[in-house]
């Protein structure tokens, strides 16, 4: 039977509805009723127990006086959600009729099969109230001193409560069990990632970590215990990811986080100071220089210039071709790369002109924990030579001959090598420079005796288009720029040792670009080049007045 549903057969009338109203479940009105009797008239004495204002209902148990305003605080422990209880027989267990907490807990470690079905109930707010004010001595006994007017109403209502449970003859404090979290694999993976990246803010880890743990089978407490938090924020973050995922851990909410120290104008005039001002007699900013020059720290300017990428100690090379026939062989050249023909090979051609032979004045310091190698800033120079090399596209393999000179004599000894290497029923698609060399009339007519060699050539100022500059920068970079040689024959030692390497275990490099994204950036490139100056992208003898 529901309260409310018998109120009117209460036999206190309003005082029992009241009561019944606050408790709202049958079995906690039941049993409060059981302890409690209809007052006598007159008020109590003040050594009996506590007073009752005047025009009150009260209510009284066997040994205590509840007024009707404590009817809620009572409520409050009872009809709550946050501890579980349940209510036993175990006749015995507990002599002299002493409600005592640990041996309650003691027994329910035990595992008794008999506990009956778990009663939720609430005690945690009295429970914190009644110790908060010193009455902990009253806590373990059923009965009241003679000096309980020193306590407040708060430890009478627990003693109730405790009455109550002692109906059963016993109190079982029931751990309360975590709702457990299951994730996907894939989900896991993800918050172990985001937990120990070191780009990860430390309170998204530590959400990553209570949820982990989660997973794992740990109750709140033990989580909360090992990572050195409240029980509260471990079962918020549970209920959390429960209910909505794993994508909220790095939900930051409204007003929370540190407030920044500058308003979003001063961060703005920072950033436009460093793309549109240089400092005085200087060619670009420096962190320190700039935050002199704004009045802030340089871990602002440094902070800032990371978050929007600015680096402006860096610089490189770039030149925008002038060829009138750029798209041309843009087109050609990139086709090559993405669809090669059928029975056939593509073949990127160039040379590396004087490669210079250099002998440090010292001998190096070796490398060793803590050291890196040294070298002397000055050296001698013995010597240069010139590398004529053919990528295959295909395979990665590189075909290269050094010779002390570049002519068109050279070029075409080279040529003559290549058409050995190749059965001479594949068709070869050379890809090269503009270099005179190349297009030398001896060389154009060796090329049309052998109609095989196509040749495919890439627009002036773009040798980022031959893939064969970039294995230029594989040798510089591993056989060559740390070396140190005595003469010519040295360093052609070196660069044949290197292309033998190479060639055991090539690399081959694959081309991605479109020729639709190459454009995009070059118009890109071109707007922003006649803005500064009008006429600098235009093709050679075109420009503006001819």
């Amino acid at each position: 039977m529901v309260a409310s549903e018998g109120v009117k057969s209460f036999e206190n009338g309003p005082a029992d509805a009241r009561l019944a109203t606050t408790l709202r479940h049958p079995f906690l009105f039941d049993a409060v009723r059981q302890f409690m009797a209809p007052a006598p008239p007159e008020p109590p004495k003040p050594e009996t127990g506590f007073q009752v204002k005047e025009g009150a209902e009260p209510y009284r148990t066997k040994r205590y006086r509840l007024r009707p305003r404590d009817f809620k605080l009572l409520a409050n422990a009872m009809n709550g959600s946050f501890l579980d209880f349940a209510v036993a027989r175990h006749a015995g267990d507990l002599p002299g009729g002493r409600i005592e907490p640990d041996r309650v807990r003691a027994a329910l470690a035990k595992g008794d099969a008999s506990l009956p079905a778990q009663v939720p109930l609430q005690v945690a707010q009295l429970h914190a109230s009644a110790n908060s004010i010193g009455s902990r001595r009253a806590l373990g006994d059923s009965s009241l001193s003679a000096n309980s007017r020193w306590h407040s109403s708060t430890s009478v209502v627990y003693h109730i409560y405790l009455d109550i449970c002692a109906q059963g003859s016993m109190l079982c404090l029931m751990p309360k069990i975590s709702p457990s979290i299951v994730l996907e694999p894939s989900e896991q993976t993800r918050l172990e990632q985001w937990e120990s990246a070191h780009g990860t803010p430390q309170q998204v880890a530590l959400r990553c970590r209570i949820v982990l743990a989660a997973v794992a089978g740990e109750e709140n407490g033990a989580i909360a215990d090992r990572l050195g938090i409240n029980r509260h924020t471990v079962a918020l973050w549970r209920k959390r990811v429960r209910t909505s995922g794993i994508n909220p851990v790095w939900e930051i909410a409204p007003g929370r986080g540190r407030k920044p120290h500058y308003d979003q104008v001063k961060r703005d005039a920072i950033i436009n100071a460093t793309l549109q001002t240089k400092p005085k007699g200087m060619t670009h900013w420096s962190c320190r220089l700039m935050a002199k020059a704004q009045e802030v720290s340089s871990s602002t300017v440094n902070r800032l210039w990371q978050l929007h990428n600015i680096k402006p100690h860096l610089s490189r090379t770039f030149k925008l071709s002038r060829d009138p026939k750029f798209l041309e062989k843009l087109t050609d050249v990139v086709g090559l790369y993405l669809n090669p023909p059928q029975k056939a090979l593509v073949l990127c051609l160039d040379e590396k002109s004087q490669i210079q032979a250099l002998d440090r004045t010292q001998p190096g310091l070796p490398l060793k924990k803590g050291r890196c190698g040294t070298m002397t800033h000055d050296y001698k120079r013995n010597g240069t030579t010139t590398l004529f090399a053919a990528l295959n596209v295909l395979e990665g393999k590189v075909i290269g001959q050094c010779h002390p000179r570049h002519r068109h004599q050279e070029w075409l000894k080279f040529l003559r090598r290549l058409d050995r290497e190749f059965p001479h029923e594949l068709t070869l698609h050379l890809v090269m420079d503009n270099y005179g060399t190349h297009k030398e009339p001896s060389v154009q007519a060796w090329l049309k005796k052998h109609p095989r060699f196509v040749c495919h050539f890439i627009p002036t100022s773009s040798s980022w288009l031959n893939l064969v500059e970039r294995w230029f920068e594989e040798l510089s970079e591993k056989a060559i720029r740390r070396g140190a040689f005595v003469s010519v024959p040295d360093l052609q030692r070196a660069i044949d040792e290197f292309l033998a390497a190479w060639n055991e275990s090539p690399n081959p490099f694959i081309w991605t670009a479109t020729v639709e994204d190459i454009m995009k950036k070059i118009e890109r490139a071109r707007a922003k080049l006649e803005q500064i100056k009008p006429g600098c992208t235009l093709p050679r003898g075109k420009k503006a007045g001819r």
